[in-house]
């Protein structure tokens, strides 16, 4: 006898539906969030220790000067010249520039080509020697005398005296400049291979003994005053300084001297003396 079996249904049997819990959903996301913030606190708080291991590897931090454009060389620096950008001090050269007022006196010039952005350094400039436009910087040599006691100091203002024998064999004395600035003094090496102190000079045809120079001033002048004063140290018997105080810059006339010395002093008389005879002197008789 034939079973009947049951027939299956054409149709596939529909899956089943995965329930959703949305409260653990929610946990996981909230666990997500969590996970991810504390990663990036740590890298956040690992990168902050590598950064103040760091500065304090490098250290302390200073602005430096550079070129802010390009500076041919011999231009005068201006401030649109110039900016500032910070370097590790600890990797700081000496001869860097810190500060831009430094270069911005107004006698500040470039000594080579500067490219932008190149750090500048004390080598590449000139500060002219603190000349004034129009000026220029003459040495003289003086002794412990003609130095007011080797008391002319850099920054003092002096008068120049000059003493000389005129034309006519008169020695005269005046004042040939006055109101001069000094621009540096230097102390010479001891004279004829002494060993320090006051040395003297070989005498001369005339038998005089002078003392050796032992300091070089160095003056600022006019091109006309220097030529001057150069003659003067060539050829004047004496150059000689006198310190100014330094709120006089009074230029009084002062009226040379010429009683001392020369034909004059010889006897000789001069254009304008007056003449008077030598008394008569009467001689005793002999005998008497």
């Amino acid at each position: 006898m034939d079973v009947p079996y049951p027939q299956q249904s054409q149709r596939a049997a529909a899956p089943l539906r995965q329930v959703v819990d949305p409260g653990k959903e929610r946990r996981k996301g909230w666990m997500m969030t969590l996970v991810a913030a504390v990663i990036a606190t740590l890298a956040g708080t690992m990168f902050f220790i590598y950064l103040n291991q760091l500065e304090a590897e490098i250290g302390l931090k200073q602005p430096v000067v550079v070129a802010a454009k390009a500076i041919p060389a011999r231009a005068l620096i201006t401030p649109d010249m110039l900016k500032t950008v910070e370097m590790p001090i600890k990797y700081l050269p000496p001869s860097y520039i810190l500060n831009p007022t430094d270069l911005l006196d107004g006698n500040t010039t470039a000594l080579i080509n500067i490219a932008p952005g190149e750090y500048i350094q004390q080598n590449m400039v000139s500060h002219n020697a603190g000349l004034e436009p129009g000026k220029r910087a003459v040495s003289i040599a003086v002794d412990s005398v003609t130095s007011v006691g080797n008391s002319v100091r850099q920054g003092n203002f002096v008068d120049i005296i000059v003493s000389y024998i005129d034309k006519d064999g008169n020695y005269r004395t005046e004042v040939l400049l006055q109101n001069v600035k000094v621009l540096a003094v230097d102390t010479l090496l001891p004279a004829q291979g002494g060993t320090g102190g006051q040395t003297y000079l070989p005498a001369g045809v005339t038998g005089e003994v002078k003392l050796a120079p032992t300091t070089v001033a160095t003056l600022e002048l006019s091109p006309e005053e220097a030529l001057k004063v150069v003659h003067a140290a060539n050829f004047a018997e004496e150059l000689r300084l006198m310190i100014r105080r330094l709120d006089d810059q009074s230029a009084p006339v002062i009226e040379p001297v010429n009683f001392i010395g020369g034909s004059h002093a010889q006897g000789t008389p001069m254009e304008g003396d007056e003449i008077v005879p030598a008394p008569n002197v009467v001689e005793p008789a002999p005998g008497r």
